[in-house]
């Protein structure tokens, strides 16, 4: 099936790429926040600032590759995004404040009934405000839409509450074979 068969009309190609971080296991998603409290993607008023989440938002190479250093904890890299992502990923959700970019995660798919959630990356200075669940949930009501029947996830064993207990992940067997 190709990948338009679910693409939303008007939706441009999807587009992930070959990004693999030197120092981070592909799949292995930073650490996020974790609370589990119900929150839609806008921080407490306490907080001062309001958290806008969106599907396909506007994101620069720069922006992407500041946070994913930061939440996979490597050097920032010179990084190509904007080419994968808008070729060959289903979609990406972005989390913005009044500073800029503070959330992200990329919904990679196979064309069919297969997404799967990569690069799922949250500021630190807004961590446990529920904007990483806000991410997937935007992520979940998206692949959805384009018909996919299930949503794939892999991380590193301190994110299980995270993706468990506040997305509603089921745990799965599987398995990884590392390459380098």
């Amino acid at each position: 099936m190709s990948n338009d068969a679910h693409r939303a009309p008007g939706d441009p190609s999807p587009d992930v790429g070959d990004h693999t971080p030197d120092d981070a296991c592909p799949g292995d998603p930073a650490p996020v926040d974790d609370d589990a409290a119900p929150n839609d993607g806008t921080p407490p008023d306490d907080a001062g600032s309001t958290v806008a989440v969106e599907w396909r938002g506007e994101a620069t190479n720069d922006e992407i590759n500041v946070l994913h250093a930061e939440a996979f904890e490597h050097r920032v890299l010179d990084d190509n995004w904007l080419t994968p992502l808008t070729t060959l990923s289903l979609g990406w959700v972005t989390a913005r404040d009044e500073d800029g970019l503070v959330g992200f995660v990329n919904v990679i798919w196979d064309g069919g009934v297969h997404a799967f959630i990569e690069d799922t990356a949250v500021a630190e200075r807004v961590r446990r405000r529920g904007i990483g669940r806000r991410l997937i949930a935007v992520a979940r009501e998206h692949a959805t839409a384009a018909e996919c029947e299930w949503l794939h996830v892999d991380f590193d064993d301190h994110l299980r509450s995270f993706y468990f207990d506040a997305c509603g992940f089921a745990p799965t067997n599987a398995g990884l074979m590392q390459l380098r």
